[in-house]
């Protein structure tokens, strides 16, 4: 249930932050900017599903592209995120970044509610046209990583508006760059018999868009 994915995603959270204390904070600088470079590109976890055997449980094919962005609908650095489930988009979401204590990285969830995509849809065009108004969201939509001293980040949260299921999700594990490992809840439409599921970026990072200095 969300319930009970919620309290795990605490005990998680709690884990992670006295893991943290016992292993030193990370040098000064920018936790924004380094989850910016660290969670971009396309991920998928291919090699899992290549490697699955007919006769035990198999993976969901899973591609999560995330995609370093500023938009005139959030006040600071973004990330388009896109997540499809064997061919079909699952989560078409907009997360706005900030800086949060002790080397965390907050992230508010947003629903996009135009979500009409042509053979011609171009991101850059869509979220350059994108308002507030265009976007949706409440207050448990949020997501929570700490960068430990190896620049790995660590944390997790909410799917958020899980259509598949009606409810909302709590997702959590260790995002190392160039791949992420992800629990799955028993309440998610993914597959669940094979988490954690490994996800490991196909191809480069994309670049990080100018951010206008005050």
């Amino acid at each position: 249930s969300t319930t009970s994915d919620m309290k795990s995603f605490t005990r998680h959270s709690v884990a992670v932050i006295a893991l943290c204390v016992l292993i030193g904070q990370v040098s000064a600088g920018d936790v924004v900017t380094d989850f910016w470079k660290c969670l971009n590109g396309n991920y998928s976890d291919i090699n899992e599903v290549n490697d699955d055997i007919s006769s035990q449980p198999t993976h969901d094919l899973v591609v999560a592209n995330f995609i370093p962005v500023t938009t005139p609908a959030l006040p600071g650095p973004g990330i388009y995120a896109v997540e499809t489930l064997n061919g079909q988009v699952l989560r078409m979401k907009l997360w706005s970044l900030s800086a949060g204590s002790k080397n965390v990285v907050n992230a508010k969830v947003y629903t996009i509610k135009t979500t009409s995509i042509s053979g011609d849809f171009n991101p850059g065009d869509f979220l350059a046209a994108l308002k507030p108004d265009d976007l949706s969201s409440d207050h448990d939509c949020v997501a929570n990583f700490m960068q430990l001293s190896s620049g790995t980040f660590t944390g997790g949260g909410l799917g958020c508006d899980d259509n598949a299921v009606g409810t909302n999700s709590v997702y959590a594990g260790i995002i190392e760059c160039d791949r992420f490992e992800i629990n799955i809840p028993n309440s998610a439409p993914e597959a669940t018999a094979s988490s954690p599921y490994v996800l490991v970026r196909q191809g480069g990072s994309y670049p990080l868009p100018n951010i206008p200095t005050a």
